[in-house]
């Protein structure tokens, strides 16, 4: 029993991050902070805790992965799409990470585009150096967005197939915070499968996202 995992009750984790216990709960029915429930009493491994306050930790390959320098500024650009349609990238910015392989630029642009039955915000990573870039992941703003700024995003295994079940998680993506996306963006075909859930603003965490993304497809070693 002494690899049991440390549990907290809802009342000790709004102490400690200093909330009311009514917002933690919303976080759990919500899914948001993954727990167990017996009966009405919830309970929250120290885990999964600390992978919603700090998502970036235990992400990637800390070995191999370093980001060189900040996040920086750079000129708004425009994407094609294969069906033709022309996606304009705003509040674009730039970095570089050091690599097994070698150094890589990577590139983020946000957009708003109507998709799941709604206009919401979208958020493409790109590998390369832009004009020649490749779309890596995209993030779509979640049904409430407007209070929360939390997008998503599928997580797709080596295989490039959607990855059902928290249980088949793959060992890369430990430490993320993750949803159910159908849950969150709610609409025509939103996929039921598990997602990155990420804050608008997380874009580090987005990057260790398109690098995963990047090694499965064979972009990367």
């Amino acid at each position: 029993m002494n690899d049991l995992p440390t549990m907290l009750t809802p009342d000790e984790i709004a102490a400690w991050l200093k909330l009311d216990v009514s917002d933690v709960l919303t976080e759990l029915n919500s899914g948001r902070l993954r727990g167990l429930k017996m009966g009405t009493q919830w309970r929250v491994p120290k885990h999964e805790l600390d992978a919603m306050v700090s998502p970036n930790v235990g992400v990637g390959d800390s070995h191999t992965d370093a980001i060189a320098g900040n996040w920086a500024a750079c000129a708004d650009f425009a994407y094609i799409w294969p069906n033709g349609n022309r996606e304009k990238c705003t509040s674009a910015a730039q970095i570089d990470v050091k690599l097994a392989s070698g150094t890589r630029r990577f590139s983020i642009g946000y957009a708003l585009r109507k998709c799941f039955g709604q206009p919401r915000r979208r958020i493409v990573v790109f590998m390369g150096r832009a004009p020649k870039i490749v779309p890596a992941v995209e993030f779509v703003g979640t049904n409430d967005f407007a209070d929360t700024k939390h997008v998503a995003s599928v997580i797709k295994g080596p295989d490039n197939k959607h990855i059902r079940t928290a249980s088949d998680l793959p060992p890369e993506y430990r430490g993320f915070r993750t949803c159910v996306f159908g849950d969150e963006i709610v609409g025509p075909n939103a996929f039921q499968c598990i997602a990155i859930l990420a804050r608008e603003d997380e874009r580090d965490a987005m990057l260790r996202h398109a690098i995963i993304r990047a090694r499965y497809k064979g972009w990367i070693a």
